[in-house]
């Protein structure tokens, strides 16, 4: 476990990493649109722990602690974004 400043401990950095990782390759080479929904669910997808909850109160500490901004998505049918999620 990593201690980030004086907050709580990051349980699960591995996670985090490969999290942070995706949502580079993802949104900022791809210019493709992530959501908080999105962050959650690949977050839940990469966690190693069986009781990971992504939690609103998680997603916030996560973006803040990677400086990550998110910003409405434009407007694009489910099943498109569902493609995009399961492709990458």
């Amino acid at each position: 476990m990593i201690i980030i400043g004086t907050g709580r401990i990051v349980r699960d950095k591995k996670m985090e990493i490969q999290l942070y990782s995706w949502y580079l390759d993802y949104h900022i080479k791809n210019k493709n649109p992530v959501s908080s929904k999105d962050i959650k669910a690949k977050a839940k997808e990469f966690s190693t722990e069986k009781c990971f909850l992504a939690s609103k109160g998680w997603l916030e500490k996560f973006k803040n602690r990677n400086k990550l901004k998110l910003t409405r998505a434009k407007r694009v049918s489910m099943k498109k974004r569902e493609e995009k999620l399961i492709n990458n």
